[in-house]
């Protein structure tokens, strides 16, 4: 005896039989250890199926009324491959003067779990700023440039499997935040996340008397 998988419907006799087969439609278990008959198969989604459990050589034999026998079904969900589209984490924010994000008089503080993946955040400030960008240390060697609108270097943390940093002053105007990936040690999964923190305030509301040194040590 064997299993026989195919459309909704009865296969009352050979001809039947052999359309399905011909057409597709049906799928046969095969003998792959003795005395057991497997199927194993992929489903299209809604489709109604008909399980069929009969002699493997279409000659109706029987064994006898109450002969015992074993069966399972198991049915389970296909997983499918995960790709960046279905991962929970998004890439970075690629413009930080979004609304939500740099507000109008110029501040951000920003911290977000992203998808681990090669980046470029551009950004424009109209006045002198402060700027502090870091990502914690990584399974994978992430490393930070900051560069002008033009392409003209301002400043890089590549630390190896470490917390990546950037702490400065930045005049007014563009610039973007480059987020690579080391590909030699890239060690990572579809879906792989990442932390980061980017923050950023005027210089101006830094008064000449925030930080000053004095005799008995700092003023604040």
């Amino acid at each position: 005896y064997g299993l026989v998988l195919g459309d909704q419907g009865e296969m009352k006799n050979s001809e039947s039989r052999d359309n399905c087969f011909a057409q597709g439609k049906c799928v046969v278990g095969s003998n792959s250890v003795i005395n057991h008959n497997v199927l194993e198969t992929v489903l299209a989604s809604n489709r109604n199926y008909t399980l069929w459990i009969q002699d493997s050589l279409f000659e109706d034999l029987s064994l006898g009324e109450c002969s015992p026998y074993s069966f399972i079904v198991d049915i389970q969900p296909l997983k499918e491959d995960p790709t960046p589209l279905s991962c929970e984490a998004l890439p970075p924010p690629t413009n930080l003067n979004s609304p939500g994000l740099l507000d109008p008089s110029g501040y951000l503080d920003y911290s977000g779990e992203h998808l681990l993946t090669d980046s470029s955040i551009n950004f424009t400030i109209s006045s002198p700023s402060f700027i502090r960008v870091n990502i914690p240390k990584h399974k994978v060697d992430i490393d930070l440039d900051l560069v002008k609108q033009d392409g003209q270097p301002v400043s890089s943390s590549s630390s190896w499997f470490e917390d990546e940093s950037l702490l400065l002053e930045l005049e007014s105007g563009s610039y973007s935040i480059n987020i690579k990936m080391e590909s030699s040690n890239w060690d990572s999964r579809i879906c792989d996340s990442f932390d980061l923190h980017i923050a950023i305030e005027p210089a101006a509301s830094f008064s000449d008397e925030y930080c000053v040194q004095q005799p008995g040590g700092l003023k604040n």
